[in-house]
């Protein structure tokens, strides 16, 4: 993780290795641009374990949400990659979209729309607690001095290439930064996905799927 500056002072070293351009021949502001781009995409792009958390929340008891206001906790449905009842070991299924709430009776939750609580558990009328594992989001845009989370080298490889891919002019450093690119992201869903092997290999406990009863 780097703040945004030591992320431009980066991209502009690799544009020029890889363009064999002075620094001055790129524009600053687009490739602060394109540092938040490949940011957002890569947040999105899975759920990465240094950035993912799990808190505790509370239900209602009525309309199946949470008591705590969550607009800048999770922000969005999208961004929920588990979520567990109470004392129970597996993860909660989710509900699927062809079905009634109201006539949901098996366990599982389900995208509410209301930015709140962007989650709810069915059926509604459940007590207690509930754990939520959710994806980490900071703010954009991001200021000079902000820190960007995620992978330094990941992102200033990425943003490198979405600007060499947007200019377009030069296609041999395009390829040279998309190799780049590759290896790095490979390497590290590698390192993300054999985590979640050995984490899970004996347990039960990420069982998301429905099941009619």
């Amino acid at each position: 993780m780097a703040t945004l500056s030591t992320l431009v002072t980066r991209v502009l070293e690799l544009l020029s290795l890889a363009g064999g351009l002075g620094v001055q021949t790129y524009a600053q502001p687009k490739i602060i641009q394109f540092i938040q781009m490949a940011y957002t995409d890569l947040v999105d792009r899975r759920f990465w374990n240094d950035y993912t958390t799990q808190s505790t929340y509370t239900l209602d008891g009525t309309t199946g949400k949470v008591t705590t206001d969550l607009t800048n906790i999770i922000k969005s449905f999208r961004d929920i990659e588990y979520v567990w009842y109470g004392d129970y070991a597996s993860a909660l299924p989710k509900a699927p979209n062809n079905r009634s709430q109201t006539m949901i009776r098996q366990l599982s939750f389900a995208a509410s729309g209301d930015p709140t609580s962007p989650f709810l558990i069915l059926p509604v009328d459940n007590t207690g607690e509930v754990h939520v594992r959710y994806r980490i989001k900071a703010t954009v845009p991001f200021t000079e001095l902000d820190d960007v989370p995620m992978d330094e080298e990941l992102l200033v490889r990425f943003a490198a290439l979405l600007y060499l891919t947007f200019d377009n002019s030069n296609q041999a450093a395009i390829q040279f930064v998309n190799k780049m690119y590759v290896e790095r992201l490979d390497k590290l869903e590698k390192l993300e996905d054999n985590h979640s092997k050995n984490l899970y290999s004996s347990s039960n406990q990420t069982v998301t799927e429905w099941h009619d009863a």
